[in-house]
């Protein structure tokens, strides 16, 4: 069986929503045999410089990427190579244009016009989103992304993913979205959501997600 490898991370340089530093998530990767690791920020790459230096230091091949709002709906965005990173920087820059400070957004057009290189994730389930993506990033680049929670409802939700999959022709991964390195630090993730919200912890308590969401606690 191949090794896990997580395409879906956030660090605390995703603003109010990480909770570990990038170290601490390259370490647990290096800890739980993971030959590689992705950091995905919201809307930036401000983590990458601490990243690759932790990376090297715990014997884990990084992968750079960003999870980035377009036309309204997040998709992760992870560079193949030079060129690629080339592309999703140009991209992050623009997206940060004309947006309120720490906000970063765009559209399907301007993603694809930075295209190259570059693979995409979505967790979409909807066949002409997906479709449309494929239209405009390319086929071979679109990943639909799996996910498993051990909610109630997961399991009839991949298998809907997975039909749209294979109607779409479009290839699968599984991620976790990370948020955390260590189920230590769900209650520092938590009262992050409540702020990032304007809520009180009572006030959220329905709307947090279970703890694998956030970790790999359970491996």
């Amino acid at each position: 069986m191949n090794a896990y490898v997580e395409l879906h991370c956030h660090s605390n340089f995703s603003f109010l929503d990480g909770a570990s530093h990038p170290w601490e998530l390259a370490r647990r990767a290096a800890d739980l045999e993971m030959p590689a690791l992705a950091l995905t920020d919201t809307g930036g790459v401000y983590g990458a410089v601490r990243f690759l230096q932790s990376c090297q230091a715990f014997g884990v091949r990084p992968l750079l990427g960003a999870a980035l709002e377009v036309d309204g709906e997040e998709i992760v965005i992870l560079a193949r190579t030079l060129r690629g990173w080339s592309n999703l920087c140009r991209l992050l820059s623009l997206a940060h244009r004309d947006q309120p400070k720490g906000e970063a957004r765009t559209t399907l057009a301007t993603a694809a016009q930075h295209r190259g290189d570059l693979f995409y994730l979505t967790a979409t389930r909807d066949e002409a989103r997906l479709r449309t993506l494929q239209e405009a990033l390319g086929r071979d680049a679109v990943f639909l992304e799996l996910r498993n929670h051990l909610r109630a409802e997961d399991p009839w939700l991949l298998e809907v993913q997975a039909e749209l999959g294979a109607r779409c022709q479009a290839p699968t991964v599984a991620t976790n979205d990370v948020r955390y390195h260590h189920r230590d630090r769900r209650p520092l993730h938590d009262v992050l959501t409540a702020i990032r919200n304007r809520a009180t912890l009572e006030e959220i308590h329905g709307q947090l997600p279970p703890i694998l969401v956030c970790s790999w606690a359970s491996q």
